[in-house]
């Protein structure tokens, strides 16, 4: 409805009503976290540890660098050149310890500590996975050896992580099967970042970091350089449907990237340079001292951008773009005894940007964060996590009009979205009768945000303001149990009821002299998420998989109330818009016809309707279309994905991987905008410290088209890194990303092409001191 109201009174009644839900939830998941915290001091148990060696299966040889952690907890250490470790800090209580090290398989054992004392635990490792190396946490919100589930589960591990020479986060991604990433890196591309996987478009892939979401509770945006690329430990991804266990963004699957966890007295400084001016440094350092550890972490990036357009279409307003980004992150856990701990981060954020003209600076983000968890051992037989989590966020953008010769431009827009937004989750798992594990849980998110933009004519004259957003809750339960029912047959189900309600939404328009504000009416939806997953083990080294899922998404904010132009047509929000629905599946089989040898075949479909398309509903005032959102949209997606991986020599591992996505409209059959009908990888990685470390990396991507339907031409680029210890403590790295200087298109614009990151060569060293 429309009304009179002045803006103020609207923007005020809202924020009040958000607080009161923001404040409820803090309190709610302070006191659970504050009880089992004051039985823990009261008792202050002394600490004791766990300590022990780490041996090849076949040789008996100690082997260095493999990663001995606590389950339930962020700590963890690496065994030196004697295969030996210690974990101290450590309570009375019940623990699982695992090791971890790529191309073995992973070991569990279990021990019971007693106050202040010392136990030993040995572990001896064969051989095992390079594809699906260790334990996941994403794909059933528990601990689960990689190789056993169900669902279509990739891992980029430590190793990976530590030997590419990609500079960002989203960067590393790139050689993943089953993602699709715009083509232009975040190192200069605008901060409204995406992320597809298995062509379910932008918005519709759920993003964390440490189980906390990224995704922008505006637009759902992902910004990837909050998480400094030398904090990553590894990145999991489960893709198909996750709505089940996550709700709403997990539409087309999961991305969770896990930090560095907490070790004792490390100290990690990373320094380097290289094209245009590129230059990164960060700092991380942890301690563990009785039962606490704490860790923090700094980083900053500048440099390394480019001119955009291609050199025969560039113009005097054009200039190189850059990114300039700081971070600064604290974390602290405390051990409570009996394998439970209490953990918190902060962390702030800034990013500013050039997007390769004057006029569309500034373009920056400010984030503040924080979160909390506690996890409990023996709640009901059982395992039990809370976690608390928030950010404010404040984005400032310029958009400018370019005179076709570029030779002049205009100011057209300046933007400014805050938001802010807040969430928590509680979870309760454990083994009961015939199920190897049963879990319930919930969680709930709250998200307000607002688009303020200061209009400009042709001329560049100031017209008028524009405003609109609102808030929207959005939470759900969930139920999961896994079965073994024979002794090769794995089950995992689970089903989700999520429900979410939009209030106070407004538009005001103030570009034609006369205010014209219209609010809108609360409104309540709500979807259910079911999936079923198989995985039966045919015989030594053969096994098949099966998933059936259904998956949702909700409207963001951006979908709901922002109102844009694109030259004379208005393109306005739709605050009625309903859930977008997935009904999807696939098969696989994973083959180890030895050892050092893997394969993965998978074959997927997925089916989605009610998609937030823009549909013609009237004349706009200067003469083009007014085109608004409605749940119209229908897409169909159905592919292969493969992967092999050879680890002929303890040193050496081989990976190739290739993606066949075929994902259309059906009414026109034109292809979906942003996913290749052919991607694919291959990395080759020599792993000797001594001597040194080299990786290659090709990646190829094939025809594509823009968000507008333009065609885009394929490509192929090699990236490398080599790196060599000087000392112990000491190392030297060299990278280049598209090694053979390749040129190529990322994004067409009428007739203006630009350009895909070009040669870039970065070196610096790395110290580490334990």
């Amino acid at each position: 409805m429309t009304t009179s109201r002045p803006f103020a009174s609207v923007r005020a009644g809202s924020t009040a009503r958000h607080s009161f839900f923001l404040r409820a939830l803090v309190v709610t998941a302070a006191a659970g976290l504050a009880v089992p915290a004051q039985v823990a001091v009261a008792q202050t148990p002394s600490t004791g540890s766990i300590v022990g060696t780490v041996t090849a299966a076949e040789t008996s040889t100690p082997l260095s660098g493999v990663r001995v952690s606590i389950e339930g907890a962020s700590r963890s250490v690496l065994t030196d050149e004697s295969g030996h470790y210690r974990l101290p800090g450590l309570t009375e209580g019940r623990y699982v310890v695992t090791a971890l090290r790529l191309g073995r398989t992973p070991a569990r054992d279990t021990v019971q500590l007693a106050p202040g004392a010392s136990v030993t635990v040995n572990f001896s490792l064969v051989h095992g996975a390079i594809l699906l190396p260790g334990v996941v946490t994403t794909a059933t919100r528990g601990v689960e050896a990689a190789g056993h589930a169900t669902a279509t589960v990739n891992v980029l591990p430590t190793e990976a992580v530590r030997t590419s020479p990609a500079r960002t986060v989203d960067d590393l991604l790139r050689e993943m099967p089953g993602l699709e990433l715009p083509r232009t890196s975040s190192t200069v591309s605008g901060p409204e970042e995406i992320v597809s996987i298995r062509g379910t478009d932008e918005g519709r892939t759920l993003v964390l970091a440490d189980g906390v979401p990224l995704n922008d509770p505006w637009g759902e945006w992902i910004e990837w350089n909050r998480v400094p690329r030398q904090a990553v430990d590894r990145v999991e991804v489960v893709e198909g449907g996750g709505s089940s266990l996550y709700g709403n963004y997990a539409m087309g699957g999961v991305i969770h990237v896990l930090t560095r966890p907490i070790a004792p007295r490390t100290v990690i400084a990373t320094a380097s340079g290289g094209s245009r001016d590129a230059a990164d440094v960060s700092l991380y350092g942890s301690e563990v001292r009785g039962r606490l550890g704490v860790s923090l972490d700094g980083d900053y990036g500048s440099g390394g951008g480019y001119e955009l357009l291609r050199e025969d279409q560039r113009g005097p307003v054009d200039r190189e773009s850059e990114v300039k980004r700081r971070s600064v992150n604290a974390r602290a856990e405390y051990a409570l005894g009996n394998a439970s701990t209490l953990s918190g981060t902060v962390g702030y954020f800034n990013d500013d940007r050039s997007l390769g003209t004057l006029l569309t600076e500034p373009n920056s983000r400010r984030i503040w964060s924080g979160s909390a968890r506690g996890s409990f051992g023996n709640v009901g037989g059982g395992r039990m996590n809370v976690t608390v989590f928030g950010q404010d966020q404040w984005y400032v953008s310029h958009q400018a009009s370019v005179a076709p010769d570029r030779s002049v431009e205009t100011l057209a827009l300046a933007q400014t979205i805050p938001s802010h937004d807040i969430g928590g989750s509680i979870d309760w798992s454990r083994p009961a009768g015939p199920f190897q594990r049963i879990a319930v849980g919930a969680d709930v998110r709250l998200m307000k945000g607002r688009l303020d933009e200061d209009v400009f004519d042709a001329g560049g004259s100031f017209t008028g303001k524009r405003s609109s957003g609102g808030s929207q809750q959005i939470g759900g339960l969930f139920v999961q149990g896994i079965l073994a029912p024979v002794n090769r047959l794995r089950l995992e189900m689970s089903v989700r009821a999520d429900g979410w309600r939009n209030n106070d939404g407004s538009r005001v328009d103030n570009t034609s002299g006369t205010p014209e504000v219209t609010t809108f009416d609360s409104r309540t939806d709500g979807a259910l998420s079911p999936r079923l997953g198989a995985r039966y083990e045919l015989g030594s080294g053969v096994a098949v998989r099966a998933s059936f899922y259904q998956a949702f998404r909700a409207p963001t904010l951006s979908e709901q109330f922002r109102t844009f132009f694109g030259g004379p047509n208005v393109f306005q929000g739709n605050p009625e818009l309903g859930p977008e629905h997935l009904t999807g599946g696939d098969v696989g089989i994973d083959v180890t016809p030895g050892s050092g040898v893997e394969f993965r075949l998978t074959g997927f479909w997925n089916q989605m309707r009610d998609l937030a398309s823009f549909v013609r509903v009237g004349d706009a005032p200067g003469g083009g279309s007014l085109l608004q959102r409605e749940n119209v949209g229908r897409a169909r997606s159905r592919g292969i994905e493969a992967e092999l991986a050879l680890h002929p020599l303890d040193a050496l591992t081989v990976a190739a991987t290739y993606n066949y996505d075929d994902t259309k409209v059906p009414s026109t059959g034109q292809r979906v905008a942003r996913v290749p009908l052919n991607r694919g990888s291959a990395r080759v990685t020599y792993d000797a410290p001594r001597l040194f470390t080299g990786t290659l990396i090709y990646r190829y991507e094939g025809t594509n088209t823009t968000i507008g339907g333009a065609p885009l031409g394929a490509f192929a680029v090699v990236d490398a890194d080599v790196r060599r210890e000087l000392t112990r403590d000491v190392v030297a790295f060299l990278g280049v990303e598209n090694l053979f200087d390749r040129d190529y298109a990322v994004n067409l614009l009428g007739p203006l092409e630009f350009q895909g990151l070009p040669r870039t060569v970065r070196g610096g060293v790395r110290i580490v001191v334990r």
